[in-house]
């Protein structure tokens, strides 16, 4: 239906290695860690700014509705009465782009 989905995870840090203020958590290179079912965070804890991607518990989804615009529909309109081709560009799921379609 076109709607948005995230997911929700925890985890808890030992507060030993994770000092309330003290820690910078490096949210740039985290897609690196966990991709390898095979590896644990012991793996890549060492690393500045890490923190664990392994063991997570899934807390619970949630949608989010995600509507065009007002007015997109009729805007299309006039650009194809006009003779203009509209394209829609999205980096979402072909099912979820032709939802929005």
């Amino acid at each position: 239906m076109g709607e948005r989905v995230l997911a929700f995870a925890r985890y808890r840090l030992p507060y030993n290695n994770y000092p309330k203020g003290n820690h910078l958590f490096d949210v740039k290179t985290w897609k690196n860690w966990g991709l390898n079912p095979k590896q644990s965070f012991a793996d890549y804890s060492h690393l500045e700014g890490t923190f664990p991607m392994h063991d997570m518990v899934l807390i619970g989804l949630v949608s989010l509705n995600d509507p065009p615009r007002v007015g997109v529909d009729q805007a299309v309109l006039k650009c194809r009465a006009a003779g203009i081709k509209v394209i829609m560009v999205t980096g979402d799921q072909p099912a979820t782009a032709a939802a929005i379609a």
